[in-house]
């Protein structure tokens, strides 16, 4: 819990270097968690980093096919870039 509240922090404060820091740190120590993987790929897009962004939203929702949240976050994403090729995997 500790990493993920120091990664919200961090969103908080537009730092998404540190917030992906603490975030792969809070997945490391619960992999299975899809809202900290969540957070963890909208930082990474933030980032700039789409293809990792892209790769954590897959594991979304792996774990979490539902997560609508993500899920609207991630085809936002896709929108930007007119990436569209990704929006039917």
């Amino acid at each position: 819990v500790c990493w993920e509240l120091r990664g919200d922090l961090a969103v908080q404060l537009a730092k998404n270097k540190f917030a992906i820091d603490h975030y792969s740190a809070a997945a490391r120590i619960a992999p299975e968690d899809y809202l900290i993987r969540a957070k963890l790929a909208t930082a990474l897009m933030a980032n700039g980093q789409h293809d990792e962004s892209d790769a954590e939203f897959a594991r979304v929702f792996k774990i979490k096919p539902d997560h609508v949240p993500a899920m609207k976050v991630w085809v936002e994403s896709l929108t930007k870039r007119q990436n569209y090729s990704l929006a039917g995997s």
